[in-house]
């Protein structure tokens, strides 16, 4: 799997998201470096890393959603929360070993690259009042 690359299409318009959101690929990335080096405490830090920050972000992005007066933010929220349960839950998993660091960047990819694409942009482009 090649390294999850930036695109205009990421972009909400909003500065500050698309610096956080650049981020959070940055981890993305970098737990896909760290699956060579096939260092499990490396993995478990980094992905420790990139929690705490989608977390912080996460907050961060809802607040901005809120002082908009946007109309879903509370489903926006709802989604975040889903998958912050789900960031925990492969945590574990992962120090189980039920799944592998390739499974989780595949996982985190997918849901990073799906998330900021439609919920975000949709969100930060044209706010729904």
């Amino acid at each position: 799997m090649s390294p999850m690359q930036w695109s205009p299409m990421f972009e909400t318009g909003v500065a500050e998201i698309d610096n956080q959101h650049r981020r959070l690929v940055g981890y993305v990335n970098e737990l896909q470096s760290t699956r060579a080096n096939d260092d499990p405490a490396l993995v478990k830090d980094v992905l420790e890393a990139a929690i705490d920050y989608t977390l912080y972000h996460f907050a961060f992005e809802e607040c901005l959603l809120e002082s908009s007066d946007y109309k879903l933010t509370d489903a926006h929220k709802k989604v975040h929360e889903k998958f912050a349960a789900d960031l925990f839950a492969m945590k574990a998993q992962l120090e189980r070993g039920e799944i592998g660091p390739r499974q989780l960047n595949e996982i985190l990819t997918k849901w990073l690259f799906d998330h900021i694409r439609h919920a975000d942009t949709a969100a930060m482009r044209k706010p729904i009042r």
